[in-house]
């Protein structure tokens, strides 16, 4: 899945994604290009709000949770490694590794 950034600050977001305690403010810059293409990792739906898991600018070595109102779509194919997870709480998780609750920990643990 290819996502299109179409804006990189939090006065582009609906306010059901502005939640300063969570710190996604109007304020709010993120590390994207604007007209850059990235590589969906993995996605999440939660509260009703669409969340892309990507790579960002940071060149971090794991996907981080960006707000998918700044992006548009350019190829929506999913990969065939992606396992579909619904939680207790109504939480949709598609990647395989979210099954694992330790994912982050063992990411984290293999870069340093």
């Amino acid at each position: 899945m290819r996502i299109r950034c179409l804006a990189n600050t939090g006065e582009s977001l609906p306010s059901s994604y502005i939640a300063p305690a969570r710190g996604y403010k109007q304020e709010t810059e993120f590390p994207l290009t604007v007209g850059k293409e990235y590589t969906v990792d993995a996605l999440k739906q939660w509260q009703r709000n669409v969340w892309y898991y990507i790579c960002d600018d940071n060149s971090r070595y794991y996907p981080i949770q960006t707000p998918g109102p700044l992006f548009e779509m350019v190829d929506n194919r999913m990969s065939q490694y992606w396992r579909f997870k619904v939680s207790n709480n109504g939480l949709l998780n598609a990647f395989q590794q979210f099954s694992d609750p330790y994912f982050y920990d063992k990411q984290i643990k293999k870069k340093f």
